[in-house]
């Protein structure tokens, strides 16, 4: 629209027109009750409308179903299925006519408008306006390019999205990365859509109690999230969605944002689709899942869309405080819309949000916002409070002087904020709709709308009830089964077709399943069922108890070799089963000898093959415990072995620790001779040095000395330096044997460490075998196995 949206008037009186385009920046409008914020907002949707651009609307009141009540003609004819009781349709018609004149806008415009809407009034959960499918969210999205490849980062974020929801509708605020429920739902949601697959929930609550994997990360599946969360989990999903309440979310218009927002399947050409969810019906948590789902397939779309200057869609969410909340509230909600406020303006989809009070939304979308609405608010702390996040706290007195219907426009591409007044809405604006005038809304609106859409898949029950068996079953072709199990020797079980085909089990069972009967009637073939408890017990503390089930499935040339399968006790029900048709019984199990003969031959056949293995250590005299692992025990050898070795080393050392204090007390008495000699060494030559200094002054004074003085002080002086040299060597020699005392102790302590480290060898594996009062089978008997599959 070349003049822009016509909001209201400035208080000069001029035309207050902003572009559309403008909120691809987004935009929130602030206003207490009775401030005029809903109509402002009606007025904006109309404009968008006008202009073109699609739009989804959040309407948690009930508010925005007003923009049905549309009437060209202005007439009170058309008024009056709508006013207030009491009240006068014709003054209530002129009234409008006039405000509208007053703005300029005749007949002729809001004909126009209403020609142009292409709109949906839809109530989730509710058959009073246009049906929603829910279960359609869980279905993979569509790609954008011709083989609709879907793009990665957009499948995790709204598989992350999808079982936030999911999980909503049992009250649980989870965390995606944190939380083992999230976690381990999103793999299996994204690995079913990674698959090409459409699950529904029936099929994403089974694979949560029987996932199609074994590990998460690093740890095991059952450790990370076990079997019995698992299941509360699973039979908290069931018992919401088995209930009779939850059927109308079964069927209706599919969330298929690309038909929705003008694309294959959308609104006839020339017309712009106005979409309205109306959740004024809804508790909480419905609210949580709905909107969750929702937010995350049109967060998904924006993904999928190209760059664009221009508006492509305008999300609006009324009353959106609770569903934003600030740090550190987390509902499921708040992840999406942020994102969205964040990069979806670079494809053209603006978010525009309402509430009350700005305190309510997280501050980081309100800083993505570039189009602020502000009207009359309840304190003047909200003012403050408001003002100072945009940084004008200058307005406060402006704020605090409007009145009913006048907002201040703050514009962050503007110089200056301005005050207008709405313009007159188009719309009657009833206020909120009850369920019955939504009903009659619905009935106004285009006939495509009202009727729903084929509905999804059964949801199941909750829990497998036993009833009568379909009329269909009785009229079976004669296909060798019959339509009632058949008297069965002994007791019976049923496996339960839960697991019967899961990913536990494997191929088992399913190998030998055929696809449904046309009349969904289930077939079971018989197997056999042997609960058997082993005692493997020896001399020497060995008693091993061993606990397991074997199956012999099919049962149509004997009984053969068992299957492998591992059953848990949960796995299996008691008694046949309560519907269905049933192979007959293999003849040679048929009569109750036949059972007790089939158990006494597998009592046999245990008794002549069965045995177990028991480590022993001969040498060390050491024998495995019964519930000692093979790596236990070889810890406990390599334990007494170092024992071993410690005390073999022990003695050695107290051995040698003899002769090294024999040598070092050696050592220290020569070393005491050598210093007495160094000693005596330098005396003697101190000696001779003054002897030889005598003699040279005797020359000069005339006074003899003996030659043989001189001489025989230089023989002992070299006497007292052999000793010194003599006790050296000793001392060295000495030394020496205590070095080579230490290294033949080094080598001998690796000797022993070696020779004692080889009896971690002689670990042997001796056979324990069963006696017959080793041998009690506790169960013995028919098992009943589904041989069609139900999907």
């Amino acid at each position: 629209m070349a003049d822009g949206m016509f909001l209201g008037r400035d208080e000069q009186g001029a035309e207050l027109r902003i572009e559309p385009e403008r909120l691809r920046t987004h935009g929130v409008v602030v206003g207490m009750t009775g401030s005029g914020k809903t109509g402002l907002c009606i007025v904006m949707l109309e404009e968008l409308a006008a202009a073109g651009v699609p739009i989804i609307a959040i309407d948690p009141k009930g508010d925005l179903g007003n923009l049905a009540l549309l009437f060209p003609g202005l007439s009170p004819e058309e008024f009056a299925p709508w006013v207030e009781p009491g009240a006068d349709p014709a003054a209530v018609a002129a009234r409008w006519r006039e405000g509208l004149a007053g703005d300029g806008i005749d007949e002729a415009r809001v004909a126009a408008l209403r020609e142009r809407l292409d709109l949906h009034l839809y109530t989730p959960g509710s058959d009073a306006g246009e049906a929603v499918d829910v279960l359609s969210a869980f279905r993979r999205p569509e790609g954008r390019g011709p083989d609709g490849e879907v793009d990665a980062d957009v499948l995790r974020g709204l598989v992350a999205h999808t079982v936030s929801g999911l999980l909503a509708l049992v009250g649980r605020t989870s965390d995606p990365v944190r939380d083992p429920a999230h976690v381990v739902l999103s793999t299996i949601l994204e690995a079913a859509w990674s698959a090409g697959e459409d699950p529904d929930l029936e099929t994403l609550i089974l694979r949560l109690v029987d996932p199609p994997f074994d590990k998460v990360g690093v740890f095991p599946l059952d450790r990370f999230f076990p079997p019995d969360d698992r299941m509360d989990l699973a039979m908290a999903l069931n018992a919401v969605v088995a209930a009779p309440s939850f059927a109308p979310w079964t069927r209706g218009t599919p969330l298929s944002m690309r038909a929705m927002l003008g694309g294959p399947g959308g609104p006839p050409a020339g017309r712009v689709p106005v979409h309205v969810f109306s959740l004024a019906h809804l508790g909480d948590d419905q609210r949580q899942l709905f909107l969750t789902l929702l937010l995350g397939r049109l967060h998904a779309w924006s993904r999928g869309m190209p760059g664009t200057s221009g508006l492509r869609a305008v999300l609006f969410f009324d009353e959106v405080a609770g569903y934003l909340p600030p740090h550190p509230h987390k509902p499921p909600t708040k992840q999406p819309l942020l994102t969205m406020m964040k990069q979806a303006r670079a494809v053209g989809l603006g978010v525009l949000l309402a509430t009350q009070n700005p305190v309510d939304l997280d501050y980081k979308a309100l800083s993505n916002a570039g189009l602020w609405f502000i009207g009359r608010l309840q304190t003047a702390q909200d003012r403050k409070r408001l003002l100072q996040g945009l940084g004008r706290p200058g307005l406060d007195e402006q704020v605090a002087g409007l009145g009913r219907r006048r907002f201040l426009l703050v514009d962050a591409k503007a110089d200056a904020p301005r005050v207008f007044g709405t313009r007159w809405a188009m719309s009657y604006l009833r206020g909120p709709l009850t369920r019955l005038e939504i009903e009659r809304v619905h009935a106004t609106l285009a006939p495509a709308a009202a009727a729903p859409a084929p509905s999804a898949a059964p949801v199941p029950s909750a829990a497998p009830a036993p009833s009568a068996a379909p009329a269909a079953a009785s009229a079976a072709p004669d296909d060798g089964t019959l339509g009632a199990p058949p008297p069965t020797p002994g007791e019976c079980w049923t496996l339960d077709p839960r697991v019967a085909f899961s990913h536990r089990l494997g191929d088992v069972f399913s190998a030998h399943a055929g696809p449904p009967r046309p009349d969904g009637v289930p077939v079971w073939r018989p197997a056999l069922l042997a609960d058997l408890q082993l005692l493997f017990d020896e001399r020497n503390g060995f008693q091993l108890e061993h606990h397991e089930r074997r199956v012999w499935y099919p049962l149509d040339d004997g009984l053969g070799e068992p299957v492998a399968v591992e059953l848990h006790a949960t796995d299996l029900l008691p008694g046949p089963p309560q519907e269905g048709r049933f192979h007959p019984l293999p003849p040679f199990i048929d009569e109750e000898r036949e059972r007790k003969a089939l158990q006494k031959q597998v009592a046999d056949e245990v008794y002549r093959t069965e045995s177990r293995g028991r480590l022993v250590h001969p040498k060390l005299k050491l024998y495995a415990r019964g519930d000692e692992s093979p790596d236990d025990f070889r810890a406990r050898v390599a334990a007494a072995i170092q024992e071993r070795v410690d005390a073999a080393i022990a003695r050695r050392r107290e051995r040698y620790q003899r002769e090294a204090d024999r040598l070092e007390d050696r050592i220290a008495r020569t070393e005491a001779k050598r210093v007495e000699a160094q000693g005596v060494l330098r005396g003697r030559q101190a000696e001779e040095a003054v002897n030889v200094g005598e003699t040279v002054l005797s020359w000069f004074t005339g006074r003899k000395r003996s030659v043989s003085t001189a001489m025989t002080k230089r023989r002992m002086t070299a006497r007292a330096r052999q000793r010194v040299e003599r006790t050296e060597q000793e001392l060295d020699d000495l030394k020496q044997k205590a070095y080579e005392l230490e290294r033949r102790l080094e080598e001998e302590l690796a000797e022993i460490r070696a020779r004692e480290e080889k009896l971690l060898d002689g670990i042997e594996e001796r056979e324990v075998r069963l006696e017959r009062n080793d041998i009690t089978i506790a169960r013995f008997g028919i098992l009943w196995v589904p041989a069609t599959r139900r999907l």
